[in-house]
């Protein structure tokens, strides 16, 4: 009984864990995302990137695996630019 009642309080803060496709918040970061995707890897703007991604900038490729700042601008101008 405990398991069933600890899945459904789950399953109901899983439900309400997006903010409203309306709200400010969402539309605010759905702009921003555009932006940036369209800037910085449709544009290939890697001036963009530069100024707005950390410095501190943890990324994980699934095929290459962990890149920091300077690795992971390389190969964007690398791969996906060239």
């Amino acid at each position: 009984m405990k398991t069933i009642l600890i899945l459904i309080l789950i399953l109901v803060t899983a439900a309400h864990g997006q903010v409203d496709k309306n709200s400010e918040l969402f539309i605010a970061l759905k702009q921003r995302d555009s932006i940036f995707f369209e800037r910085g890897f449709n544009l290939c703007d890697i001036e963009f990137l530069k100024e707005n991604i950390v410095e501190d900038l943890i990324f994980y490729h699934d095929q290459s695996g962990i890149q920091n700042k300077a690795q992971f601008l390389e190969n964007s101008k690398k791969y996906i630019c060239s």
